[in-house]
């Protein structure tokens, strides 16, 4: 990775100049809580000869704070057993759930070779084998972080005055010392980074740098969510930030004063706290330590060919430090697919047995990631495979059979696997729900939870999804059903919205909305009984469409009628609540 190696005699030193660090803070905090311990033994023997004087007076006080404590302890101890005892079964679980095939395989991947642009401290360029998966770089990702360093910036690239400081970013320089902030990339994405070094008071040639990243000033910060729920952040004047982290990186590195850029690194050490909020302060954090280290340790100035580290074959561009999140698969052929739908639906089986055992004793952590696998399988069944699964692990409840309970194990399979399938958020469950309602191999329980789950789940929301929820809301079956019909069209209404909102495909967009909203305002003509003009208003509120308030103006204003009620009225008012905000100035007035 550099150009010129240093002599040898400047790495010798390199564990003992960490061990020196580490035993001389020792020292000090053994010296520490030596005189910490003699001045509690002071205090405690002064407290004891006052307890002896009053101890009639505070026996009662006493007994019950050291009950309390008591308590305390053995709650906290308890709660460390169980998180241990948690932290163990979870380790063991993983460790088994990989088996050695697997773990063959990552070793092959991780072996494969990398070529590195390395330039003055910075990793500018890797390229990998065209057939290297992402997860196999972004992991080689990781020790080229600790390369990554800046020790002379350009005056460009200090980053200037901010608010945060009274005076501008130049840097700090003095004869053993220099501090400066400069924008720098690194696997998180860009971020402020500052940087302390200082020269070696034992050593000649030697520097000390360490670097700090500021995550809150960043100008690319590189996250993504991943959640088996869908859905959209709610809009705040303060964006909560979920993940909080702190990453501190220490360097030695070996510098020739006359060329600054020949410099080798012999030591990095990097140490990093990720914290990530689920919902609030209140809801509790996740928190994973970090911690790196990298040591040289042996440096040539020329590396014989049998040592070399072969280049990798058909060389491809894989960017540079930043994370790659990996790229979506591309669809399987028929026969491939069918042959994973085999293995699929075994762990489906297997998933559902897991589950219904997990429910039927005790619910342990891993029953919720269960659920959510099941959910992630469900996902990628097309609808053929969803109606042949759901035939399969969700029987037909008749009103003849209610009053004979099926088995347990049978019941609870049926209710997570409809949980799942209204989760799953995909067209083709849509598809195979409304193959299901027209074939009637659907209850009508069933159908009104996938609906609704369906609804609001499905991402992302098209043009086809939508059409399938109207076609579904028209259908005969549904229109038998009195609960069913109002929540196909209120579920449509909901999609509708979602589609609205979606910049793709401009014109097809606005042409739909318009043959969506004559679709809605078929149900409030003035033939139409109350009870319809209140389920489509309704349906209308969810979906939040500019042509239909020329039409709730009429219905609210009571132009429509004379004898159109108050609730009528009321519930046009509120259909107006989402619209609203797109033209405030028309429905004011």
């Amino acid at each position: 990775l550099h150009k010129d190696a240093f002599r040898e005699d400047h790495f010798s030193s390199s564990e003992k100049w960490f061990m020196d660090e580490s035993s001389s803070s020792e020292r000090r905090e053994t010296k520490r809580m030596e005189e910490n311990h003699e001045h509690h033994q002071e205090q405690h023997d002064s407290w004891k000869q006052q307890q002896v004087s009053s101890e009639e007076q505070r026996r009662p006080k006493e007994t019950e704070r050291r009950s309390e404590e008591e308590r305390r302890r053995s709650s906290q101890q308890e709660s460390r057993e169980s998180q241990q005892d948690s932290s163990r079964s979870a380790s063991r679980e993983e460790g088994e759930e990989i088996p050695d095939q697997e773990m063959e395989e990552l070793r092959r991947q991780l072996q494969r070779p990398i070529r590195v642009r390395y330039v003055d401290g910075k990793v500018e360029k890797i390229e990998a084998e065209k057939d290297d998966p992402e997860w196999s770089v972004n992991i080689k990702r990781g020790p080229l972080n600790l390369l990554q360093i800046t020790r002379s910036p350009k005056n460009s690239e200090l980053l200037d005055k901010d608010g945060r400081e009274a005076t501008s970013n130049v840097a700090f320089d003095k004869s053993r010392e220099r501090l400066f902030r400069i924008m720098e990339p690194d696997v998180f994405g860009e971020c402020e980074t500052q940087y302390h070094i200082r020269d070696s008071q034992q050593e000649q040639n030697v520097q000390v740098v360490t670097k700090t990243k500021d995550f809150q000033n960043c100008r690319h910060r590189l996250e993504e969510y991943v959640s088996f729920m869908r859905g959209r952040a709610v809009r705040t004047n303060v964006r909560e930030q979920h993940i909080q982290s702190a990453v501190q990186t220490r360097m030695r590195v070996i510098s020739d004063r006359s060329r600054s850029e020949r410099f080798l690194i012999q030591q990095a050490d990097c140490r990093g706290e990720q914290v990530f909020r689920f919902y609030s302060e209140k809801g509790g954090d996740v928190v994973i330590f970090q911690k790196q280290i990298l040591q040289l340790t042996e440096a040539k100035s020329k590396i014989e060919e049998q040592d070399r580290i072969p280049e990798p074959s058909q060389p491809e561009p894989k960017g540079d430090l930043i994370f790659v999140f990996e790229k979506q698969k591309p669809q399987e052929s028929r026969e491939q697919s069918q042959e994973s739908f085999v293995e699929r639906k075994e762990r489906i089986t297997r998933l559902c047995d897991e589950l219904t055992r997990g429910l039927k004793e005790t619910i342990s952590e891993e029953t919720p990631m269960a659920w959510m696998k099941l959910v992630m399988e469900l996902r990628q069944l097309s609808a053929e495979q969803l109606k042949e699964v759901y035939q399969e692990k969700i029987p037909m409840i008749t009103k003849s059979s209610r009053e004979q309970t099926t088995e347990e194990q049978d019941s609870e399979t049926r209710k997570l696997l409809v949980d799942a399938f209204s989760m799953t958020g995909t067209e083709e469950a849509l598809k195979a729900l409304k193959d299901g309602i027209d074939e009637k191999g659907i209850t009508e329980g069933d159908t009104h939870l996938l609906l609704v789950g369906l609804s609001v789940s499905i991402n992302p929301t098209t043009p086809k999804s939508t059409g399938i929820m109207l076609e579904i809301a028209k259908s005969k079956q549904i229109a038998e059903n009195k609960e069913l019909r109002k929540t196909a069209w209120l579920a449509f209404g909901t999609m509708v919205h979602r589609l609205a909102k979606r910049p793709q495909h401009m014109a097809e967009t606005i042409q739909l909305k318009r043959e969506y909203a004559r679709q809605l305002l078929s149900g409030v003509q003035q033939k139409e009984s109350d009870e319809e003009k209140m389920l489509f208003l309704k349906a209308i509120g969810n979906a939040r469409l500019e042509d239909t308030v020329d039409r709730l103006q009429e219905i609210i204003s009571g132009k429509d009628s004379a004898t159109t009620s108050t609730e009528i009225r009321i519930q046009a008012i509120y259909a107006l609540r989402r619209v609203a905000r797109k033209l405030p100035h028309k429905v004011r007035n």
